[in-house]
Order: structure tokens, then C-alpha cells, then sequence
């Protein structure tokens, strides 16, 4: 069974190393529910798994959300604030998918999500395209977006499963199209769900006439028998599939062609 790599960098706050007191007698934790109260689902953070771009406030050293060590091209857990390396890249186990309309604050208006629409809208016939090529709403502020959600499962180098979501706009949609048309294909051939099996996600320079970024490379590496992370992907899959658990689209929007 393929492992996930080696995180390339921890967030960039320090933690000071803590010290132990020794203790004399036991303590009897017997009563205590773990501290976590009544948490269920909606009480914890699905990450994102970005790319970080050139003007990523992560690489800004004078930004709070700044990274020490990160760099563009390398793939930023949003919950944790892990990055990994784009050249080794991550493994995942895809569980589901989802396609919508976002709406976003343009970056002049202070940028920010304003919701989504179902991709069966007509809402783009509403907007019209300014100078960078962005569908606009005739209020002039709002930016529609179409946007392509994978629903992942990551595998950690330990073999931890994360459930996470990999968002896919712009220069990112014709990878979004071959992964889900070569996932169609593999379904068509062993007649497994795609959870089933693993997937490469490294990063790539990308190009064009507008600049420069960095892009998805998307590889299959084989059918995942490690009855561990299958079993967090079956879950994930069954979980969004009964509406339990929703797809997020509201990732953060980073400019890709810099």
C-alpha cells in the first residue's frame, strides 16, 4: 500500500517544547468525558488542499498567514496550515464530487465568498466579462466562479486518512475534466467506486500569455487494499452522499496567473 509523503514544512508559529511535572500518584481521569462535549460533525474544520500560488499570503513575511518554509507550488492543508511538497505531492482517495456556480467579492471590493448557486442556474447569462476575463454581475461587485470540488480522502505518510476537498477553477477545470473522465473509465473497467483507488496529486509550473502559476499533475497509482483509510473513505462517500456531511465551495481565492 502507497503512503502519503512527508509534509515539506510545519505553520510557521513556533511552539515552545513543553515540560513535564512528575507526578506521584495517578490521576484518575475515570469521569471526565474528554472535553469535547457535544461536538459533532459541524464542530471540526474538512480542509482544503491548495496550491499555494507566487502572491499567496503564505509565502508574505509580513502576513499573518504567513509560512516559514513554504513556497509556490507546494500544497497547503488549510485547517492545519501543513504545506507538502508539490514534487512528491499527496495520495488521495477520491469519495465524491461537486459542481457550482460561486460567488465571489471581487479582489478590489475586498474580495470575499458570497454563496453559490447550482451549476444548473443560468446565472452566467446574468454577467458579462470585464478586461481579466472574470464573469461579473451587473451589480459590478460579485465575480461568478465555476468551480469543481473533489471530495478526498488524503493519506498521511503514517497512514492517517484526512478527509479533505480539493477546489478546481480556471486553468484547473481541464484537470478536473481527465481526472473525472479517467475515473469514469477505471469504474467502467473494474466496476469499483473511485474511493477504491489511490491517486497521485503532485504540482506543475504552468504557463500561458497571461503569466505564470502553478497546476495539478493527477496520476493514478492503484487500488487501495489497506482496510484502514478505505474504510474513512467509505464513510466520507456515505457521509456526503446522505447530505450528512456537505461539500464546502468556499475555498480562498489566490490569483493563479501572476
Amino acid at each position: 500500500m502507497a503512503t502519503a509523503k512527508k509534509p515539506a514544512g510545519k505553520p510557521g508559529t513556533a511552539v515552545a517544547p513543553r515540560k513535564t511535572t512528575a507526578v506521584s500518584t495517578p490521576i484518575d481521569y475515570s469521569d471526565v468525558d474528554g472535553g469535547m462535549g457535544n461536538a459533532d460533525r459541524d464542530s471540526y474544520m474538512i480542509p482544503f488542499l491548495q496550491i499555494l500560488q507566487k502572491l499567496s499570503p503564505q509565502l508574505d513575511k509580513g502576513h499573518q498567514a504567513y509560512i516559514k518554509g513554504a513556497e509556490a507550488g507546494m500544497i497547503l492543508n488549510t485547517a492545519t496550515n501543513e504545506v507538502y511538497s508539490g514534487e512528491e505531492g499527496i495520495l488521495v482517495l477520491p469519495t465524491s464530487f461537486k459542481r457550482s456556480y460561486t460567488l465571489w467579492a471581487i479582489r478590489e471590493k475586498g474580495g470575499g465568498f458570497k454563496g453559490e448557486v447550482p451549476v444548473e442556474s443560468d446565472i452566467l447569462s446574468q454577467t458579462a466579462r470585464d478586461d481579466r476575463g472574470r464573469n461579473i454581475m451587473p451589480d459590478g461587485v460579485t465575480q461568478v466562479v465555476d468551480t469543481r470540488v473533489h471530495a478526498v480522502v488524503m493519506i498521511e505518510e503514517d497512514g492517517t486518512p484526512t478527509p479533505a476537498f480539493i477546489s478546481m477553477t480556471s486553468t484547473q477545470i481541464k484537470k478536473s475534466r481527465r481526472w473525472m473522465t479517467a475515473m469514469q473509465q477505471q469504474q467502467n473497467e473494474d466496476h469499483l467506486p473511485t474511493c477504491a483507488h489511490v491517486w497521485k496529486l503532485t504540482t506543475v509550473d504552468e504557463r500561458n500569455d497571461k503569466g505564470s502559476w502553478s497546476g495539478w499533475h493527477i496520476e493514478p497509482v492503484g487500488i487501495n487494499e489497506d482496510s484502514g483509510t478505505a474504510s474513512a473513505a467509505v464513510n466520507f462517500a456515505r457521509a456526503i452522499r446522505s447530505g450528512a456531511q456537505k461539500i464546502r465551495t468556499d475555498a480562498p481565492q489566490y490569483d493563479e496567473e501572476t
